[in-house]
């Protein structure tokens, strides 16, 4: 009578449904449904257990443990959660685990810091470099442009170069000219010299003789 009422009060446990040992207890896997059966293995608090069948007016469930072992435990003694000190013990590892994945994300982060500071870096330098080889472009552009300029004044001197130059081809030439005319001047003035002076070598003597001719005569 004890046993069936002990049945109404359990829950149904259907087939192939997880259950687990209850908390504080180590419940005995045994041969067959009562206490008289012999006990094949003492299953400690929280240990995971594959119900096969269930006999609620026994009050005992057939059960397979991981490693393959069947047999009969109170159905009391099962819980359909694993215990609160297993829930509570698997809640602290996800916890350090979580505190173990929030470190690990804190140095990537502080790599991550570093990196960009490093990238920060390397685009200020890169920027300086830009900076520096865009001034040494417009010295570079002043600087042609000053060749350009300077190009353009030397032909033009080139060529005020050539016009003074055929200038003084031309006042070269005058000279050579005038200095021939002068040349030519100095010498018909010297024969006209020598030939003056030969006339009158031969006039002269002649008027000397006549005069003193007309003196002897008197």
């Amino acid at each position: 009578m004890l046993v069936g009422l002990l049945a109404g009060t359990l829950p149904a446990i259907a087939q192939n449904e997880t259950r687990y040992v209850s908390d504080q207890f180590e419940i005995n896997l045994r041969t067959g449904k009562s206490t008289e059966h012999a006990i094949l293995r003492v299953l400690p608090t929280g240990m995971p257990l594959e119900v096969l069948e269930s006999d609620a007016q026994a009050g005992y469930t057939r059960v397979r443990t991981s490693r393959g072992d069947e047999g009969w435990v109170l159905s009391r003694y099962l819980m359909a959660q694993p215990p609160a000190r297993e829930r509570i013990e698997a809640v602290r590892e996800r916890m350090e685990a979580a505190e173990e994945e929030l470190r690990q994300q804190g140095q990537t982060l502080a790599q991550l810091e570093r990196e960009r500071s490093e990238v920060d870096q390397r685009a200020a330098s890169v920027q300086q470099d830009n900076d520096r080889l865009a001034q040494e472009l417009n010295d570079v552009r002043r600087a042609s442009a000053n060749v350009l300029a300077i190009g353009e004044r030397n032909s033009t001197l080139q060529q005020r170069v050539a016009v003074l130059e055929s200038e003084l081809a031309a006042v070269k030439l005058a000279n050579e000219e005038l200095a021939d005319r002068s040349a030519r001047d100095w010498f018909v003035a010297g024969a006209g010299v020598v030939l003056l002076g030969m006339m009158l070598g031969l006039i002269l003597p002649r008027l000397h003789w006549r005069r003193k001719s007309r003196y002897s005569d008197f």
